[in-house]
């Protein structure tokens, strides 16, 4: 399936509208009422689980992956000589070799008073020098392309995700060390993590959403549907016109999630693609 293929995103939006308003307008106001009631408790529900789900699944399926791509990835380049590259042309000299440095750093990351110690022999405070050590490791993340996972390097660009200061100390100890697990580690935690589990959240909301609604739904069938005037429908057809603005901001949040994770794998899951639809890519710029 590709980008020939974009009509069937503005025939999924016309197919959402016609079925939320004619069910809106058949069943009237009070299953109308329900209804939409379900979907924002379905939304709330989402909310809530989204962001634990999303954990999980990277905890799970992804983490152990991602650290010993890294891991295998580091033996290959030399990022240690161009982290010490970076902090040398910020003044931050180090007139140590690799054991020495990465003692220091780890003795500077345990006690504050060997951290303003290690420090102000290079001339700043201990938070500065935190600040050049994860500047630095960014620097040689970004010098070597295809040293973090592939899926997840367009994940991390469009996230324009930094480096987490709290980790930066313990990688830059381990890559002066060579302990390439450990900067592995170091790394997937302040790149890979917060950037992937950020769209998995949106892809875990969407699909928990649409879960928790399919159920109460089904719960709702046993309602009455209020089907005795011409006033009931025309407010039921109204309330099912706000169900269709609530189901297909899900849409777009899932396919937004999903564009970013594929890289590329899958044309019809493209800006590309989206931007050749009519409907869709309205609903699209107005919600990503």
């Amino acid at each position: 399936m590709g980008e020939s293929q974009w009509w069937l995103y503005d025939l999924v939006v016309l197919s959402i509208a016609v079925l939320c308003i004619w069910n809106g307008v058949s069943g009237g106001i009070y299953r109308a009422v329900a209804g939409l009631a379900a979907s924002i408790a379905s939304c709330l529900l989402a909310s809530i689980l989204a962001a634990p789900a999303a954990e999980m699944a990277y905890d799970v399926f992804l983490q152990d992956r991602c650290q010993s791509i890294i891991a295998e990835n580091l033996e290959q380049f030399d990022v240690t000589e161009d982290v010490r590259s970076y902090l040398n042309r910020n003044g931050v000299n180090l007139p140590y070799s690799d054991e020495e440095i990465a003692q220091m750093i780890r003795d500077a990351g345990e006690d504050d008073a060997l951290a303003n110690q290690a420090a102000g022999m290079l001339g700043m405070d201990a938070q500065q020098l935190k600040e050049q050590l994860g500047a630095a490791i960014q620097s040689a993340v970004g010098a070597h392309e295809g040293l973090l996972p592939e899926w997840a390097e367009k994940t991390i660009t469009e996230a324009k995700s930094d480096t987490i200061l709290d980790a930066a100390s313990d990688t830059a100890a381990a890559l002066f060390s060579n302990d390439y697990r450990e900067a592995a580690a170091g790394l997937e935690e302040s790149y890979v993590k917060p950037a992937v589990t950020s769209v998995l959240t949106v892809f875990a909301f969407a699909v928990s959403a649409f879960l928790i609604a399919l159920l109460l739904r089904v719960i709702l069938l046993v309602l009455p549907d209020g089907r005795n005037s011409v006033i009931n429908q025309l407010l039921g057809g109204a309330l099912g016109l706000v169900k269709t603005g609530i189901y297909l901001y899900l849409i777009v949040l899932l396919v937004s999630g999903i564009v970013s994770m594929q890289n590329g794998a899958y044309p019809f899951f493209s800006e590309g693609t989206i931007n050749r639809t009519c409907i869709f890519r309205l609903l699209y710029d107005a919600f990503v």
